[in-house]
């Protein structure tokens, strides 16, 4: 009999989640029968929507808070989740700022790129292998408005040739879906 994919309740894991990726109308916290949750777009039109003040958008969580959140919990849910070191989940650089467009920063871009850095690279991998796959690669995106660059669907077109599993995800629950989906082995790459 195996270990039950996750012991944080689904609220309890979004809660976490939440915590660090605030933001818009369809991923702010929205409390549900006490407790707290992500608002999904259907639960979001059920809602009270904000009032909007012209020139004041409702920002939504940017891409680095999202990926932030979901690295906070996969810290806390690794071990629940069958895996053995919170480190199995690491980030690459290939989107790191590079401090402008400075002298600096051109030349760090130039020593990344001497160094092995590709453009379009996602921006987690997930370092176990679950078959038919060695790992997994998840590039996240914010929940509304983030789009794939040629870049990186050229490089997912590879990584998913090479055996990878490759997930774009738009948001941290979202990517977190795709986790817990991959270690028991239901994720459809």
């Amino acid at each position: 009999m195996s270990a039950p994919v996750n012991q944080l309740t689904l609220a309890q894991s979004r809660a976490l989640i939440a915590a660090t990726a605030k933001g818009c109308e369809e991923c702010r916290p929205v409390a549900v029968a006490g407790q707290t949750a992500l608002a999904s777009p259907k639960t979001a039109a059920r809602q009270p929507r904000p009032v909007k003040r012209k020139g004041t958008p409702v920002a939504c969580p940017t891409e680095s808070a999202e990926q932030a959140a979901l690295v906070a919990w996969f810290r806390a849910s690794y071990a629940n989740l069958g895996l053995r070191d919170p480190r199995q989940l690491f980030a690459s650089q290939g989107g790191a700022m590079l401090g402008g467009r400075t002298p600096q920063a051109f030349a760090r871009a130039a020593r990344f790129k001497k160094e092995g850095q590709q453009t379009g690279t996602p921006d987690l991998f997930l370092a176990h292998p679950v078959a038919p796959y060695g790992g997994l690669f998840i590039e996240m995106k914010r929940v509304r408005g983030g789009t794939l660059r040629p870049a990186q669907k050229e490089i997912i077109a590879m990584l998913t040739r090479c055996g990878y599993a490759v997930a774009v995800a738009k948001g941290a629950v979202e990517a977190q879906s795709y986790i817990e989906a991959y270690v028991v082995g239901r994720l459809k790459s």
